[in-house]
């Protein structure tokens, strides 16, 4: 899945202030915290991507 231009247009700047509001709020955290954090988000990502990929299987069958 893609973004269209106007779509990119839309969420660039809106990311940009997203991200640069999370690296305020990480601030204190040293490089292993970030690391660690880093970690397990990618793990939530990973599974909350599971699930939503079961429910979809379910509803569509």
């Amino acid at each position: 899945m893609a973004l269209t231009k106007s779509g990119k247009d839309l969420i660039v700047p809106i990311f940009r202030k997203h991200s640069a509001e999370i690296g305020r709020v990480l601030t204190d955290a040293n490089p292993k915290e970030l690391q660690i954090l880093e970690g397990v988000l990618k793990k939530a990502g990973k599974r909350a991507r599971a699930l939503a990929e079961e429910r979809s299987k379910i509803i569509n069958s």
